[in-house]
């Protein structure tokens, strides 16, 4: 089926009303603009509602919508999915041109809305293969068509160099054959001098004939040199296409491995800067310095209950700025120290390098819960008792601890009735990742892979 102007089919939507399309917003680039024009195109003229769109296509209707106004771009495998439900539902099949036209579009919207999300450090990134990944995939599959049609060419140089051998081969025998009459014919004129003539004639065809069968011989030895050549040629193309792919598989690997380590740091990095997470634990801090407070002699909050929540929402807000500054100060010498000597054990001990992670991990969380006590202890006493003048005391050292520990301890049972309620939502998603993660092994095993055959 061919696409229209914008890659959707003319036809599809015929007799239905139309839905009011927003315009995408124009700072985010002609490239997304083109790829969100012609996939609200496709989707409004193809399902009647969004609600069928979602359905068809296996989204959600939130995640339909960002993709139509541009603030996200599925994964490129989507489009099959996408081309499938088409064809569900016109029962018409999607050409290769108009296929490798959406992929085209796909890709000038990913690489524009990859330099966007650069731009925007703080927006969180979506989970799929980046546009120089898909590229790099791209050229090692053109790689490996090309080395499939380059044997296949060596293939026939090799059948009709065998032909020509074995033409060779009978003319050689039909030149020798040629050359024993010749001689038979020389001394029958010999011995026979009264049919001289008509052996003199015969002895002309056969000289003509050896001539002819030479100059045969002549040109069928320079194609043979010729097809000998072309065929030199061939292999030293194939050995260069496979050196190229060997290089681009290594480059790709790599690559993988830089994303990899990347992500691992900036999955720390936001586990430790969550404000939601910090939010979340808010309540049971709240509970935890107030039983604190309670159970601890060197620890006293005193006031009315507006002078308390100030007092335990600042201590809360101090304690995460201190945790925040050694964060500051650990992460970056995790990331630009242990990081890269993590990486060169990996290549060579896998198990040294999971060894080192664990090790790293757990100075850090010492570090952090070092730090966390003095950090609280210095809200007390600085923020809340010396700068705003709230009634509030904690002494230092041993009951500082304690009452971190009393205030974590506290914390965490206050929180179990919210863990309990947070369960069925928890195994909702792993229910969501499991069907997602068969899908996308579905997906992989359709797709055909290259076997050699040198």
């Amino acid at each position: 089926m061919a696409l229209g102007r914008n890659g959707s089919d003319h036809g599809a939507g015929k007799g239905r009303p139309g839905r009011p399309a927003k315009e995408p917003d124009p700072l985010l680039g002609s490239e997304i603009t083109a790829w969100v024009g012609w996939l609200g195109e496709l989707v409004d003229q193809t399902w009647p509602t969004r609600r069928e769109a979602t359905r068809a296509l296996r989204v959600r209707e939130d995640e339909l919508s960002r993709m139509l106004s541009g603030r996200r771009i599925p994964r490129r495998e989507w489009l099959d999915n996408l081309f499938d439900a088409l064809h569900a539902r016109t029962g018409q099949t999607v050409d290769t041109q108009a296929r490798a036209q959406a992929r085209v579009l796909y890709m000038d919207a990913l690489r524009t809305f990859e330099e966007l999300e650069k731009e925007q450090p703080g927006k969180r990134q979506e989970k799929r293969p980046s546009w120089q990944e898909y590229t790099l995939r791209d050229s090692v599959q053109e790689a490996s068509h090309r080395e499939q049609r380059i044997r296949d060419d060596l293939e026939k140089a090799h059948g009709q160099q065998q032909t020509l051998t074995k033409e060779l081969q009978d003319l050689h025998g039909r030149w020798k054959r040629a050359r024993a009459e010749l001689g038979r014919a020389e001394k029958d004129i010999r011995a026979q001098a009264v049919r001289r003539e008509e052996d003199e004639r015969q002895l002309a065809a056969a000289a003509r004939l050896v001539r002819e069968l030479e100059e045969q011989i002549e040109a069928r030895e320079q194609q043979r040199t010729t097809m000998l050549e072309r065929i030199r040629e061939q292999q030293h193309q194939l050995a260069q296409l496979r050196a190229e792919r060997d290089a681009l598989k290594e480059k790709l690997s790599e690559l993988k491995g830089s994303y990899a380590w990347r992500h691992e740091v900036e999955r720390r990095l936001k586990e430790e800067f969550d404000i939601k997470e910090r939010a979340q634990g808010l309540l049971g801090t709240a509970a935890g310095m107030w039983t604190a407070a309670w159970l601890l002699d060197g620890f006293t909050i005193q006031g009315d209950l507006k002078q308390q929540v100030v007092i335990v929402i600042t201590c809360v807000v101090g304690s995460y700025l201190c945790g925040m500054s050694v964060s500051l100060l650990v992460m970056p010498l995790y990331a630009t120290v242990a990081v890269p000597a993590l990486r060169a054990a990996g290549r060579n001990d896998q198990r040294r390098a999971e060894r080192n992670v664990t090790v790293a991990s757990v100075v850090i969380i010492a570090v952090a819960w070092i730090s966390t006590p003095y950090g609280m202890w210095l809200s007390v006493n600085v923020l809340c008792a010396e700068w705003l003048g709230l009634p509030v005391s904690l002494q230092g050292g041993f009951p500082a601890v304690l009452a971190m520990v009393v205030t974590v301890g506290a914390g965490l049972l206050a929180q179990l009735p919210l863990m309990a309620l947070s369960l069925p939502i928890l195994y909702g998603r792993l229910l969501i990742h499991e069907r997602h993660e068969k899908q996308r092994r579905a997906q992989q095993d359709r797709v055909p892979k290259t076997v050699s055959r040198y």
